[in-house]
């Protein structure tokens, strides 16, 4: 059972995440937004996503009821995938070269992560 105050920060995260989606949808909406108008099922994906992954995993793997195990393999996936974030948007918006198989492999290997966690 997680504590009551990591419960509370992750109703608090979803209610910002949810904002933030609201927001994010009407400015790419709103014209000529780089990469075009993006439709609610694409926006509750990219909402879950950043939740689940870049926040749930971590606030999870830091909160002391939590089995050892269980942290190590949440806070290895929270790290590499907040390594993850920051390579891709670099990777997108400076230095342009991004492509979908880094992606694919980051998804594989996060895949064997969980999975050996899981068996560990």
């Amino acid at each position: 059972m997680l504590s009551s105050s990591t419960r509370v920060l992750l109703v608090l995260c979803l209610m910002a995440c949810a904002g933030a989606a609201v927001f994010f949808r009407r400015r790419q909406n709103a014209g000529r937004a780089r990469g075009g108008r993006i439709s609610g099922p694409k926006l509750a994906w990219l909402l879950y996503a950043v939740f689940l992954w870049f926040l749930v995993c971590p606030l999870v793997a830091l909160d002391a009821s939590v089995p050892g195990e269980a942290r190590i393999v949440l806070g290895a996936f929270a790290v590499s995938m907040w390594l993850r974030g920051a390579a891709e948007l670099y990777m997108l918006y400076v230095s342009r070269n991004w492509r979908p198989p880094y992606g694919v492999g980051h998804d594989l290997g996060c895949i064997a992560l969980v999975g050996a966690g899981l068996v560990y």
